[in-house]
């Protein structure tokens, strides 16, 4: 076993490195906004897919494609999106013990169909 330990006049603290500055701000101000990615065919918002700014990443009972085996995925969506989708997990809570995916899936949070949420 290796024991690990501070050594010389630091008291028990690790040794700061000294590093170059980084300007937070100034590396986010270039990357480019991201676009909600919502293309819930049910969604009346729009048909084709949100051309708004997302400001959410959140984990969704979604599927693709009928044939897909994973059922959770992680879409960017923008507020209106996010809160539609919120609204359709406490619509479906709502009819308890009905299912509501082709995987068998009956939530009985909201959290069951889209969580955790973080904003972006």
């Amino acid at each position: 076993m290796v024991e690990l330990r501070a050594r010389g006049d630091s008291g028990g603290s690790a040794g700061v490195l000294d590093r170059p500055k980084a300007d937070i701000a100034e590396v986010v101000g270039d990357m480019a906004a991201k676009v909600c990615e919502c293309l819930f065919e049910d969604c009346h918002l729009h048909a084709s897919g949100c051309s708004r700014e997302a400001k959410w990443a959140a984990r969704v009972h979604a599927w693709i494609n009928p044939t897909d085996t994973i059922h959770h995925r992680v879409f960017n969506l923008c507020d209106d999106c996010k809160k539609r989708l919120e609204a359709q997990a406490i619509g479906l809570i709502k009819f308890g013990g009905v299912t509501s995916c082709t995987c068998g899936m009956t939530g009985k949070l909201v959290s069951d169909y889209i969580g955790p949420v973080m904003p972006l």
